[in-house]
């Protein structure tokens, strides 16, 4: 957390990103679910530079989230990088 509030701009590291979704605080797994979507639709979150975890977090935060939205974007996402 100390690093996201010096550092507020996320990395555009699919793997760093993908740790990121597991993490407590929804604002900071919401920041990193939305820079996966930026980078999926910029074309820079190729199939196969994509973790082999990053499937699971996304159904994760589909079956955990408490907020439908976030449901949405990460079923969404989930479907556009599936491996």
């Amino acid at each position: 957390v100390e690093y996201l509030e010096k550092y507020p701009e996320l990395p555009e590291d699919p793997f760093s990103l993908d740790s990121l979704l597991d993490h407590p605080k929804e604002r900071i797994v919401d920041k990193a679910l939305g820079k996966l979507e930026a980078l999926q639709e910029e074309g820079k979150l190729p199939k196969e530079k994509v973790p082999r975890s990053l499937e699971q977090r996304l159904k994760s935060i589909e079956l955990t989230s408490t907020d439908p939205e976030a449901q949405a974007r990460a079923r969404l996402l989930r479907d556009k990088v599936r491996i």
